[in-house]
């Protein structure tokens, strides 16, 4: 009966340690790819699945139920998800060629997303605070994409369709802001500051060389900025509270 007991108390001891611990996943398909995974604290959890050759992942977890989910498809994509903290999560999907994303998370629930496709496209990443959200979709060449946050519940939305187009949202010091750029064209640029409360910034581009500048310092302002054709150049500021802005240009 003490061997019973014994045994019992074992197998709950050990199913115990096994949940409280870190569980990392690496599926590797292709030549002469790279996984690097580390991982300190209870219930973290990583995932890696990389097809093609010369992929390269990087996945480094400091706390407590963190998730981190990494997909590569094709040749020398890249990927960095540093998560301190608790509750955060991050998805990296890539496929095309030389694709790179940055990804780092401090404080708690925060959620990253981040789909790539194409070639040599470029992603940033940095959230400080909780229950921020950065989401970013790439398909084209030689884009690029920063998200910066750091306060609480921000939400930032990048999506390109093209080719160099530069894309930026920065959220400081707030809360509930939310930001969205869509670039579709070539050699666009649009950035959205945002310090404050429940702030709107929305940018949308179709064509080439345009340029949208949104900014706003107070609470609850709103601009909505619209371009299409080429070479377009719109700026908004916006200090105090409650103010409204929408900027038409087409050509």
């Amino acid at each position: 009966m003490k061997k019973v007991i014994l045994s019992i108390s074992v197998v709950l001891a050990t199913t115990v340690a096994f949940a409280q611990g870190n569980t990392s996943t690496v599926n590797q398909v292709g030549d002469d790819h790279t996984s690097d995974v580390d991982q300190y604290g209870l219930m973290n959890h990583s995932t890696s699945l990389q097809t093609g050759n010369l992929n390269y992942t990087e996945v480094n977890q400091i706390g407590s139920h963190n998730d981190a989910d990494v997909n590569q498809d094709g040749t020398l994509n890249h990927s960095l998800v540093s998560q301190i903290g608790a509750g955060n999560s991050s998805f990296v999907g890539q496929k095309g060629t030389m694709n790179s994303a940055v990804i780092y998370q401090i404080d708690s629930d925060n959620n990253s997303e981040t789909n790539q496709s194409g070639l040599g496209n470029l992603v940033t990443v940095g959230q400080a605070g909780h229950n921020n959200g950065a989401y970013v979709s790439q398909d084209g060449q030689l884009n690029v994409a920063v998200v910066s946050q750091a306060g609480e519940a921000n939400d930032a939305v990048i999506d390109q369709d093209g080719i160099g187009n530069v894309s930026s949202a920065i959220q400081l010091i707030g809360y509930d802001n939310y930001a969205y750029n869509y670039q579709d064209g070539m050699d666009n640029i649009s950035m959205n500051i945002q310090v404050g409360d429940s702030n709107e910034a929305r940018s949308f581009q179709h064509g080439g060389g345009n340029m949208s500048l949104i900014s706003q310092l107070g609470n609850s302002n709103e601009a909505l900025t619209k371009q299409d054709g080429l070479l377009n150049w719109s700026a908004v500021n916006q200090i105090g509270n409650g103010n409204y802005s929408v900027v038409n240009q087409a050509n």
